[in-house]
């Protein structure tokens, strides 16, 4: 019981202190007179698509954004669709530029340069600002390359994926500028990760080491990040197992006598397992701060090494094998720098069941 209560105090006490990983970057945040530049949480595109005024509201007062960049390598530039501003997102830089909103979490491409028709792929074709319904797309894309015969058959085969309009809009401007103009757009962030958690008890231990890599999606969202990568577990526990006897009626001499029959005497068992994995799994934080909890949920292909022995007897049962580990857990990290956290969480394995591990972890961006 006091073993217990130990390490629940141990646990949410953490729970005030620990910080999150934080994703920052630098944006630069142009208005009509001058340029911001602005060291603030990463941002999704989506957000800085529809609320670009009120994030930065607070430090840029009283300007008109214009257009948005950041440190890898994203661009949103402002622009009125149905009498509402949004900041679309740059895909390609050259003659034509490709770009991108997210309108109702459907992702709508329109193409501009400064001497032809802007040319939008949902139901609606955006001219000098107004919305003209026309279903003719595919003749648009033709008459953008109307000075390049080979390129029709292309382009009246566009189905508006991204990846076909950008293709496109990438050869048309190397006709245009004699060479190939692509946006290389970096929505990913890469951490690499090194951790070491577990919990020593007097009768069980868990420890943990951890290779990870961890995929943030800015484009989705700088909270939800795709994990995988490498574990080495080492896992023991001990039991006691009090005697387990029968009260059983037996055949002495032509008499009929009760007698107990032993199943095992006292005595304890000790459950040893090493484990080698390649976990994959999502994990959230709740919020990009500095303080916030995280939860994930997962599975790894799994090798492990199970031995059992007793101190009743010297046998010793010995298995080896490969399974499919399923796995969830929620916790906290401890921020000391930006590179070292402390952390703490709860979880749940279904080869060994729930435990809470404290730990170290180190990581760097890759």
């Amino acid at each position: 019981m006091k073993k217990s209560i130990l390490i629940n105090l141990l646990f949410f006490s953490a729970i005030q202190l620990i910080t999150a990983q934080k994703i920052s970057l630098t944006y630069k945040v142009k208005c009509n007179d001058s340029i911001y530049v602005i060291t603030d949480n990463a941002f999704s595109d989506k957000i800085i698509q529809t609320k670009s005024d009120d994030l930065f509201s607070k430090k840029i007062q009283n300007k008109k954004i214009i257009s948005i960049e950041d440190n890898i390598n994203r661009r949103f530039d402002k622009t009125n669709f149905n009498n509402i501003n949004y900041y679309s997102k740059l895909l390609n830089e050259g003659y034509y530029n490709l770009y991108e909103l997210e309108l109702n979490s459907k992702p709508i491409y329109f193409i501009y340069s400064k001497h032809d028709t802007v040319v939008l792929e949902s139901k609606d074709t955006l001219v000098k600002q107004t919305i003209v319904k026309d279903r003719k797309y595919n003749g648009k894309l033709v008459l953008l390359c109307k000075d390049y015969p080979e390129l029709w058959v292309v382009a009246g085969n566009v189905d508006f994926k991204r990846k076909d309009i950008q293709n496109l809009i990438s050869v048309l401007n190397e006709k245009h500028n004699g060479n190939i103009i692509r946006k290389q757009e970096n929505n990913r962030i890469d951490f690499l990760s090194f951790s070491l958690k577990g919990m020593i008890q007097k009768n069980k231990t868990d420890i943990m080491l951890d290779v990870i890599i961890s995929q943030y999606f800015l484009n989705i969202s700088p909270n939800l990040s795709l994990k995988y990568g490498l574990m080495a577990n080492y896992n023991q526990q001990t039991d006691f197992f009090p005697t387990l006897s029968e009260l059983r009626e037996v055949m002495v001499q032509g008499i009929w006598t009760r007698r107990i029959y032993y199943y095992y005497r006292d005595h304890y068992e000790t459950m040893t397992r090493n484990a080698f994995e390649i976990p994959v799994f999502l994990n959230y934080e709740i919020t990009n701060s500095k303080i916030t909890p995280y939860f994930y949920l997962g599975l790894a292909p799994t090798f492990y090494i199970r031995k059992i022995t007793r101190t009743d007897t010297d046998a010793i049962d010995n298995i080896s094998k490969f399974t499919l580990n399923g796995f969830a857990g929620t916790g906290i990290k401890l921020k000391l720098t930006k590179s070292f956290n402390i952390l703490a969480e709860y979880r749940y394995e279904l080869l060994k069941g729930s435990n809470i591990e404290l730990g170290i972890q180190y990581y760097i961006k890759l």
